[in-house]
């Protein structure tokens, strides 16, 4: 493809039976029905799993690893995943904890989250700019990522969260 805007819809090439659809700022990621991973977009952060930074994909290109995958939620410059076995993972930018994997590191490859404090598996992930939230299996939910003005919902202000935290309530 070319890498000029698109102002008419288009047919996603290759040809594939979707299960589900995500659209970040610069990215797109989609779970088909057989379980595969495709990302394509702009990649400066590693934000399309490619296991490389600074790149841009024009038509859909397999997540790198072999996990089959069920849904995806994409922010700001990084994207998490949920696998078919229920395990969730973020790759791309973790500038401020949106990865959730307990560090700062930026990574292009999907990494398993830090989930030591959540009851169960998430079974949904929403992202924001540079915040993220799930529910788990438990139906509980769980905010991480930036918290400047309190997004993460731990009764906290100013202090990112690089591992999920349970949101309170008043």
């Amino acid at each position: 493809g070319s890498g000029g805007d698109q102002t008419t819809m288009a047919l996603v090439l290759g040809g594939l039976k979707w299960r589900s659809v995500t659209v970040g700022a610069m990215q797109v990621c989609g779970a088909t029905m057989e379980g595969g991973g495709f990302c394509w977009g702009y990649g400066d952060k590693g934000q399309l799993g490619h296991a490389v930074n600074d790149v841009t994909r024009y038509a859909p290109f397999s997540i790198a690893g072999d996990t089959l995958w069920q849904d995806f939620s994409a922010g700001r410059k990084s994207t998490c995943g949920i696998s078919a076995a229920d395990t969730s993972f973020c790759w791309g930018d973790n500038t401020y904890g949106a990865l959730g994997d307990g560090t700062a590191d930026d990574t292009a490859l999907p990494v398993e989250m830090l989930v030591t404090s959540v009851t169960g598996n998430f079974r949904q992930i929403t992202s924001g700019d540079q915040t993220r939230c799930g529910v788990t299996n438990a139906d509980e939910l769980f905010c991480w990522g930036r918290n400047t003005e309190g997004s993460v919902g731990n009764n906290s202000s100013g202090t990112n969260h690089f591992e999920p935290k349970q949101v309170m309530t008043d």
